[in-house]
This record gives C-alpha cells, sequence and structure tokens, in this order.
C-alpha cells in the first residue's frame, strides 16, 4: 500500500522493481509525506513530494495568428512554478512555454496548414495533466492589404485611416514608423479602420 499522509491507496505492482498507487485529491498542504507499507503494514519506504495545484487560466492574447508564422501568445493565470514546464497546446500542436512569473506565461503559436478555429489549453508537468480552462485560437490566412486612404496625416490630430485588402483577421494593429502602434477596427475580412497616432 501507498500512505499519502494518513490516507491509504493500494499499490499497483508493475513489475519486480517498479509500482504505482493513485494520489488522493490534492490538499492545500504544499508537501506530503509518502510511505510504502507492506500488507502487514511494514514500513517498507518514504520520502516527501511536493503537492502541486492546478494552474487557472484566466485569458490568452492574441486568439488569432497567421497559419505561416509563429506569433507570440501571452497566457495569465495563476499557480505558475518557475520548477515547472508548461506546454501551450493548439490541438495535436504541443509548444514548450516560457515562465515569467507566477501569474504570467509566453508560447509561440505553431505554423500550420489548418485554417480555422483550434480548441487551446495549458499542460504542466511531465504528463501531470492539463488546464481547467481552454480557449479557442483561430489560425488566418496571410493578410493581403490592396490599398488604404489618406496617405497623409497632421501630427496636431489623429487621422482616421481605411484599411482595404482580404483575410483580416479579428484582431490587428496599425503600426505607424518604427514603435508607434494603434488597434484597429476591423469591421470585415475586406475592410478595417485605424487611427494614427499623435506626435
Amino acid at each position: 500500500h501507498c500512505r499519502f499522509n494518513s490516507l491509504v491507496s493500494p499499490l499497483l505492482i508493475v513489475n519486480r522493481t517498479q509500482g504505482s498507487c493513485q494520489s488522493p485529491m490534492s490538499t492545500s498542504l504544499e508537501f506530503v509525506n509518502i510511505s510504502v507499507i507492506s500488507p502487514k503494514f511494514t514500513l517498507l519506504a518514504s520520502f516527501i513530494l511536493p503537492v502541486i495545484q492546478k494552474p487557472s487560466i484566466y485569458a490568452i492574447r492574441p486568439t488569432s495568428a497567421l497559419s505561416s508564422k509563429s506569433s507570440i501568445v501571452t497566457v495569465w493565470g495563476s499557480k505558475f512554478l518557475v520548477s515547472f514546464r508548461y506546454f501551450c497546446s493548439f490541438e495535436s500542436s504541443r509548444i514548450l512555454a516560457t515562465f515569467l512569473n507566477s501569474t504570467v506565461l509566453l508560447c509561440s503559436s505553431p505554423v500550420t496548414a489548418h485554417i480555422g478555429p483550434v480548441t487551446w489549453s495549458l499542460g504542466f508537468g511531465d504528463n501531470l495533466g492539463t488546464s481547467s480552462q481552454s480557449f479557442q485560437f483561430l489560425f488566418v490566412m496571410d493578410i493581403v492589404l490592396q490599398r488604404f486612404n489618406p496617405s497623409r496625416a497632421t501630427a496636431s490630430a489623429p487621422t482616421t485611416i481605411s484599411l482595404h485588402g482580404r483575410n483580416f483577421p479579428n484582431e490587428m494593429l496599425c503600426k505607424f514608423g518604427l514603435s508607434a502602434y494603434s488597434f484597429a477596427y476591423v469591421l470585415s475580412s475586406h475592410y478595417a479602420i485605424c487611427s494614427t497616432p499623435l506626435g
């Protein structure tokens, strides 16, 4: 048997050197004392393991990306551990995430031939499980910008720019110069507008 603190679970013998037992539901404890005992309750081994709390995911951004190139996806949540490995799953594609802190992870969307929505989820540890929350992630075709107007604007006031093209995603940014951005309002897959920044 395996004893997790005061709870006992049957030990399944795999072979002469391996066995497995089912851990109980996690508690608020950070560590659990595990003991392996014989049928006559003789102590065979004892060790301490950490109790891992399943992470919670609040949001991911962006929720869409081009299928032809990788994009950085930010994951906001809680209970992320620096000592653990996390994986962003885009259906069958599993991408290793980068730990920033206990509430933020970064991962890259894969390059894929798939166009359309997929289910995104977060895996953690060495096959310990996946997050309870999942999100829809959309892969879109390359954006084609055919024309925009006007082509000039004043620095003293924002100017609305009309964008015409194909395959506009639901979320899009307009870039002006090297570092100035503004959110685009995507009205259809062929038409969007954005405003020039001040200065």
